[in-house]
């Protein structure tokens, strides 16, 4: 690629170390009144693997994965799962092919809490007790400055919006028996002490779910600024609804949001709208519950996407896309495409991810 030394700081300022991004992007805007910073949207999905991306299902070998154990729950024709995994997030696909796909992109820890502990402190979650998700309960120690804090001091306005897995977690709530359902998420709510909040370590605004998970219908783990709320409906679509009204109401300030989906962590018990379930046919409705979620996702970055082209600003906005680790080794095939292992492991498929930075007139399409 032919990219700026400026340009190629500031991406790799967040990809080796998340908490300098921030300031990587203020130096490297003029003082000049005409020039914007830009806006800052990172997109983080929960699980998701590199063979469950489109521009990555050419390098599948079929023979070789078809030696590889699929779990009963999602066994299946492997090349309706490829077909479903090519259609499930065209829009990511679209700005992978306009951006630049890092191929060889790994994140610091095969499992959710150390990982995005490592994301928004740029450092080896190991060198601050993080080890494992059970140390991740403890929280990210209050000393660390987190990614969002360097942006809002640099004049961003900054909201969570989705999984914040860097809480201390001091009680998991159990909801009423009646309430209780096979899926562990639907059945409690995550407690943190406020000042391990999100909006207590950066963020204007929080959107949030404490822990591992959160249920895909009616959660009852949702904090909205430290409160807990009912979130009716379908939690994908209701964390897209809160990036879009928080993009709208930042205005002319820039903006950074983690939007964390909760998809595809499992267990998926519950299937997605009816509209996203009809547009994959595996033939096991497991696989379809799987490849929907990620496909609702996706289409809520796309009215991202298309709200900021609306406004004007899609030009002026750095998206980056990935995964905290690999497939769980309980997800419909191709998981982690042929790399070795899964998330908990660290083979490549526990720790190397999907990961594309899109930045429109400044990224030029089609590198890796």
């Amino acid at each position: 690629m032919n990219l700026s030394s400026t340009k190629k700081t500031i991406i790799a300022s967040f990809v080796a170390a998340a908490c300098m991004a921030s300031s990587a992007v203020a130096n490297a805007a003029p003082t000049t009144a005409t020039v914007k910073q830009p806006n800052v949207l990172l997109v983080v999905m929960d699980d998701l693997g590199t063979g469950q991306l489109d521009f990555a299902l050419d390098s599948l070998d079929k023979k070789t994965l078809a030696q590889r154990p699929v779990p009963v729950r999602y066994q299946g024709d492997f090349d309706k799962m490829v077909d479903a995994a090519k259609r499930a997030m065209p829009t990511v696909a679209e700005l992978a092919a306009n951006g630049v796909k890092m191929t060889n992109a790994f994140v610091a820890h095969p499992v959710c809490g150390p990982s995005r502990a490592g994301i928004f402190t740029g450092r080896y979650p190991t060198s601050f007790g993080t080890y494992s998700n059970d140390d991740a309960l403890q929280g990210v120690p209050l000393d660390i400055k987190l990614l969002p804090a360097l942006f809002q001091e640099n004049g961003y306005n900054t909201a969570n919006i989705g999984k914040w897995h860097n809480s201390k977690i001091s009680s998991k709530n159990a909801v009423a028996d009646n309430n209780k359902t096979r899926d562990y998420h639907d059945n409690q709510i995550p407690v943190t002490p406020k000042e391990y909040s999100p909006e207590q370590r950066g963020f204007n605004y929080s959107y949030s779910f404490y822990a591992s998970g959160a249920a895909l219908w009616d959660s009852p783990a949702i904090y909205q600024n430290g409160k807990n709320i009912p979130a009716p409906g379908y939690l994908t679509h209701n964390l897209t609804n809160e990036a879009l009204q928080f993009i709208e109401q930042s205005g002319d300030k820039p903006f950074f949001i983690n939007l964390a989906f909760s998809v595809p962590h499992i267990p998926l018990e519950e299937a997605s709208p009816a509209k996203y379930m009809e547009r994959f046919k595996t033939g096991n409705v497991e696989a379809d519950k799987y490849f929907a979620a990620i496909n609702a996702a996706d289409e809520g970055l796309g009215q991202i996407v298309d709200l900021l082209k609306k406004k004007g600003e899609l030009d002026n906005t750095l998206i980056f896309f990935l995964s905290d680790n690999g497939a769980v080794h309980e997800s419909p095939m191709p998981m982690n495409g042929m790399d070795r292992g899964y998330k908990g492991q660290m083979y490549n498929g526990g720790v190397r991810v999907p990961f594309v930075a899109y930045w429109p007139k400044h990224i030029p399409a089609g590198g890796d």
